[in-house]
């Protein structure tokens, strides 16, 4: 009974041992979330500019063709 008592501790600390790491991972890809969002942001932010560019050059050469 008591070497039962022993094995299913310690595989209760193997499976905690293993939650830890993922844990760890799961903070891991977590950051990783956060840098991948703040990318996704600059990237609408420069895409807004690209268009608002592009909505003025469009402006100025329609202006162009009307004078």
């Amino acid at each position: 009974d008591r070497s039962r008592y022993e094995v299913d501790r310690s595989r209760y600390e193997v499976d905690r041992s293993r939650y830890e790491v993922d844990r760890s991972r799961y903070e891991v890809d977590r950051s990783r979330n956060e840098v991948d969002r703040s990318r996704y942001e600059l990237d609408r932010y420069s895409c807004n500019i690209n268009n608002y560019s592009l909505s003025m050059v469009t402006l100025t050469s329609t202006l162009l063709m009307i004078t």
